[in-house]
């Protein structure tokens, strides 16, 4: 049986100051791998508030058409898709002592031809400073917990918004945070009983299988060993799927800007991707299984650790992150993923080249090695099941990465953004390579195009990694953006 399944997500946001918002399931395959402009420049409009010293409001509008180069069978209407998106980020701040802060950033959009919306929170929280140097927040929160969540996008720390393998968002942490951060020390406390995993494409149950309108979804086989096998999902209470505690430390010595510095992290929190039990009703007369999939939160213990060094243009550092997922028997009749520890290892260097060819341009570049993270599905009794539809936590684990941002060129004495990234996955024996360019027509509109590729050695492997899975998925795109 085929094991190159998306893995089970919800589509799920939970709005805490002052909203709370539902939550809808989903699969997700936790992959990626991008080369994304950094976050927005500081708000285009500046207010007074009687409790801040100022906040700033950032909003952008895009429309894009995607059109994939090649055609799923069972997929057609697939290969083309119109995506309108929309942010809007709102920011108060104030260093005073008692004086109310807070962040709104989200997101949202809509597949036209597949009548499909999503949205995401990025940050929604409340701040205040106990002094110049210790603030607390509640809500939902960005922080940097580690380089290689920053370079490779794996959602160790924090979840993602992950409807697009090739364009994952980060999203925050949701509880409790201290933060105390003086000229060379930065100590960071997180508590909370709130979970939030990361978002994947919105799924469905059609004719006993679980379908997706989402060229980054993939479905579980639907044969093994001449059974025909059938799925039906059921969500359970989510109260108590999302009421999970988890706390975390992270400590930073060093400049933030320049010399030499160091950071450690450890907490105990759920897998951001949502795992799964199933339960198997045996194989009828007429050889036909069906499984009953509930999803399940898995809690790990995680360490990370960085250490680094970094000039104005220039930065270098090491990482290793490493976890021990909690393993918990499922009920008799069930069958529960066995999440295998993991231990990465990365290098990344950054150089911001400010007068190459009289233009800056920004290189990154990194390498990864990854050791164990395999999954093995097991019973009540802790034997190893016939069936794991998942093998791998993560879509890399020997690979090397390299992007290149900045202003190539200009047409007509205006800018011309250029993305460029390659990746290579050694293991994988397969490599994806993106290309963006951003052509900024004045201050407030921009015209994109770029493609995506995805290829492997060897054309005729049948691979379950992530760059084999999704090798159909090469992209030709153009849109506009707007930004306000």
């Amino acid at each position: 049986m085929p094991k190159s399944f998306s893995k089970l997500a919800f589509k799920k946001e939970l709005l805490l100051l002052p909203l709370m918002s539902f939550f809808s399931q989903s699969f997700a395959q936790s992959n990626s791998t991008s080369v994304k402009p950094q976050d927005p420049p500081s708000g285009r409009q500046v207010f007074q508030f009687p409790s801040a010293n100022r906040a700033s409001v950032f909003g952008e509008l895009r429309f894009e058409s995607l059109q994939y180069l090649s055609t799923l069978e069972d997929a057609k209407k697939l290969t083309n898709s119109q995506f309108l998106s929309g942010r809007i980020s709102v920011t108060s701040f104030s260093r005073d002592p008692g004086a109310f802060n807070g962040e709104l950033d989200i997101s949202a959009g809509t597949f036209f031809s597949l009548r499909q919306s999503y949205y995401s929170v990025r940050e929604i929280y409340a701040s205040t400073y106990l002094d110049e140097k210790a603030q607390i927040s509640f809500g939902r929160k960005k922080y940097q917990w580690s380089e290689i969540d920053r370079i490779w996008e794996f959602g160790l720390w924090q979840p993602r918004y992950n409807i697009d393998a090739l364009r994952p968002e980060d999203n925050g942490l949701t509880g409790l945070f201290f933060d105390y951060r003086s000229e060379n020390f930065q100590l960071l406390a997180f508590g909370s009983t709130i979970f939030i995993p990361s978002v994947g494409p919105e799924i469905r149950e059609e004719d006993g299988q679980l379908v997706s309108d989402n060229r980054w979804y993939r479905p579980p086989s639907n044969q093994a060993d001449n059974i025909s096998l059938s799925y039906k999902l059921e969500i359970g209470n989510i109260v108590d799927l999302v009421t999970q505690d988890s706390y975390a430390l992270h400590m930073r010595v060093g400049h933030e800007e320049n010399g030499p510095w160091a950071a450690v992290a450890a907490g105990r929190k759920p897998i951001n991707d949502i795992s799964f039990q199933r339960l198997v009703r045996g194989v009828s007369s007429n050889s036909e299984a069906e499984f009953i999939v509930n999803p399940r939160v898995t809690h790990h213990r995680v360490f990370s650790a960085d250490l680094g060094y970094q000039l104005e243009d220039f930065k270098a550092s090491i990482s290793y992150f490493e976890d021990q997922p909690e393993s918990v028997l499922p009920p008799v009749d069930y069958a529960v993923q066995k999440l295998e520890p993991v231990r990465i290892y990365t290098t990344q260097l950054e150089y911001n080249a400010k007068n190459l060819l009289n233009r800056t341009i920004l290189f990154q570049t990194a390498y990864l090695k990854s050791f164990g993270g395999s999954i093995q599905d097991i019973d009540s009794e802790g034997r190893d099941d016939e069936i794991s539809l998942f093998t791998t936590r993560y879509r890399f684990s020997d690979a090397f990465r390299l992007n290149v941002l900045g202003e190539l060129t200009t047409i007509y004495s205006r800018p011309v953004m250029t993305k460029i990234g390659f990746t290579r996955d050694f293991e994988q024996e397969g490599s994806i390579m993106g290309l963006e360019l951003q052509y900024q027509w004045n201050r407030d509109w921009s015209y994109i195009a770029g493609f995506d590729a995805l290829s492997v050695d060897d054309n005729q492997s049948t691979d379950d990694g992530f760059i084999n899975s999704y090798r159909a998925n090469d992209r030709v795109y153009a849109g506009a953006s707007y930004v306000f």
